[in-house]
């Protein structure tokens, strides 16, 4: 459905979104053109901020054997992003985090996210080290051990098409929820 590239996906999400809000929406790439800050140009419509992924979090059984076991109807594969760029997220005050895959997409209020993985305890900081270039051009690397915030897929809303999307256009504010008490049995 999105594509198996980043620019394809990123660009099939927002014509999806201007179909549904019926506005254009501006495209921020970030993180080396892997997130990207969709806000629309005009009107009272909310932003999202889109994570693109090949594939789901397939280990996020592995990872996280005790909630597994504590919580058998979740799913066993989850999405993940990194602590830093999430809390970016959270003080740019956008609407939505939407995971894009190359077949579908799910969604979730970025507070809400991070407060699920606070309270079942997902967050973890990975087992290597992430070897990054430093931004001052010298071509210099540094070692990074990344803290990341994941959720089972089970506790995010998933897009399958514009009628699935249509349904799931919010009613509320993303201040109305996201303590992070909502169960994985209802259906988010």
């Amino acid at each position: 459905m999105f594509g198996n590239n980043i620019f394809v996906a990123y660009k099939n999400f927002q014509s999806l979104l201007s179909k549904v809000y019926g506005r254009t929406y501006n495209r921020n790439e970030l993180n080396k053109g892997r997130h990207c800050l969709l806000k629309p140009v005009e009107g009272n419509t909310p932003s999202f901020y889109c994570v693109f992924k090949r594939e789901v979090f397939h280990s996020f059984y592995k990872q996280f054997e005790t909630f597994c076991g504590l919580n058998p109807d979740a799913s066993k594969v989850g999405a993940s992003i990194n602590e830093f760029c999430l809390r970016r997220v959270i003080q740019m005050d956008v609407d939505y985090l939407v995971f894009v895959y190359p077949t579908r997409a799910y969604f979730v209020y970025p507070r809400q996210f991070y407060n699920f993985a606070k309270i079942h305890r997902l967050i973890r900081s990975q087992d290597r080290n992430n070897v990054y270039k430093t931004g001052d051009y010298t071509g210099r690397q540094q070692k990074v051990s990344e803290i990341t915030v994941s959720n089972p897929l089970s506790a995010l809303n998933n897009i399958f098409d514009l009628k699935e999307f249509q349904a799931h256009k919010p009613t509320h504010s993303k201040n109305d929820v996201g303590n992070g008490n909502q169960s994985l049995l209802t259906g988010f």
